[in-house]
């Protein structure tokens, strides 16, 4: 997910905007229950690989959430750590801005804030309504977000693991805060991230279906489906 910036203040104030959204875009995005054929118990399995995946130069992930910028020059010197470390490694080849992993990160070849945090959905309608969740929420004013980095990387291992359970209040809170600001469009695809809230993240909402029957095939085959009718898997619900 992209977000265009327009100039310096407006790269530093997303960004730092977006890192404290990270764990809520995370928790009602999670998608990924299934690893080989089986649910071992996180709901966001994408995430849990992706935090591994540059281990040997941890930086370049950070554990997902970012430190906070106070100016461009901030996010380069980041940018520099990572590419020092990556050349001694003889991984210069890498030194790319596109390299920088965390759940958010700032393109300037094409500018704009790239959110890298939220998975996959299972139709275009569920990619629009995160969308339209995210666009709200960076334009409400005043939000009373968590900005301690620590605390944003509990909140993030717990939304990995868990989806938005342990989180439906702070989750409600911000809905409310989108639903105000959101424009006509975005309130068409909003009412999905409510159902979300109150009722699981898609990989919960599977999970829970796998944990009942035991029928990924059956799973998989309804998820085809929302895909090509561009319809939301809500469950045993209807959504419409």
């Amino acid at each position: 997910m992209n977000f265009e910036y327009p100039d310096e203040s407006r790269l530093v104030s997303l960004h730092n905007r977006i890192r404290c959204l990270l764990p809520f875009l995370i928790a009602v995005s999670a998608a990924s229950p299934f690893v080989e054929g089986k649910a071992p118990g996180p709901v966001d399995n994408r995430l849990l690989f992706y935090r591994e995946n540059q281990a040997r130069i941890p930086a370049i992930c950070n554990g997902i959430v970012p430190d906070p910028i106070s100016t461009v020059a901030d996010y380069r010197d980041r940018l520099s750590g990572m590419y020092a470390e990556l050349r001694a490694q003889g991984a210069g080849v890498l030194c790319e801005e596109w390299v920088a992993s965390s759940g958010v990160i700032v393109r300037f070849s094409r500018p704009c804030i790239e959110i890298k945090a939220i998975d996959e959905q299972e139709c275009v309608f569920s990619d629009m309504a995160l969308c339209a969740f995210v666009r709200a929420l960076a334009r409400a004013r005043d939000l009373p977000l968590e900005e301690d980095r620590d605390t944003l990387v509990a909140m993030t291992e717990r939304a990995i693991r868990a989806g938005t359970a342990g989180l439906e209040d702070e989750l409600a809170a911000l809905y409310r805060r989108a639903e105000k600001v959101a424009t006509g469009d975005e309130r068409r695809y909003l009412p999905l991230v409510r159902t979300r809230i109150e009722e699981g993240s898609l990989g919960q909402v599977l999970a829970e279906r796998f944990y009942d029957t035991g029928d990924l095939q059956g799973i998989m085959q309804d998820l085809a489906m929302c895909l090509e009718e561009n319809r939301p898997y809500v469950g045993n619900s209807e959504w419409v």
